[in-house]
């Protein structure tokens, strides 16, 4: 499955609110729609769009979309302040926590960011909240 480049522009959203949170629904549709161009053209801010790829990963857990979401996240981190990647990132910790959304979802902030408040907390969550095996 190839991931294409998200359209210009995308913002980062200026609300508190992302789209799981306004449009549960539709956040669901989104993030379980196969066609990536679809996806993308849903959403209108890069923090939707990051969340909305992590958490489709963490659900799949496909081996074939780790090169695109590595990608994508290159692409989002340089369009996203820290702090609006780490606010995303505590969303990502809510699915894992409530929901199907695997620990898998953490690794995009561990292998593709470079700020420590990320990768640290994320290598912690994903030791914390992994199956004890």
């Amino acid at each position: 499955m190839a991931i294409a480049s998200p359209q210009e522009p995308i913002a980062v959203s200026n609300e508190n609110k992302l789209l799981f949170q306004t449009d549960p629904d539709r956040f669901k549709r989104i993030v379980t729609n196969d066609d990536s161009e679809e996806r993308f053209a849903s959403v209108s801010t890069v923090d939707d769009l990051l969340l909305c790829e992590v958490i489709r990963y963490g659900i799949f857990n496909k081996e074939e979309m780790i090169g695109p979401l590595a990608s994508l996240y290159r692409q989002l981190k340089t369009k996203m302040s820290d702090e609006d990647r780490h606010s995303v990132y505590r969303h990502v910790v809510g699915f894992v926590e409530h929901s199907s959304v695997s620990i898998n979802a953490f690794l995009p902030f561990i292998a593709e960011d470079q700020a420590r408040m990320i990768v640290s907390t994320a290598v912690i969550d994903y030791i914390s909240l992994g199956p004890l095996t």
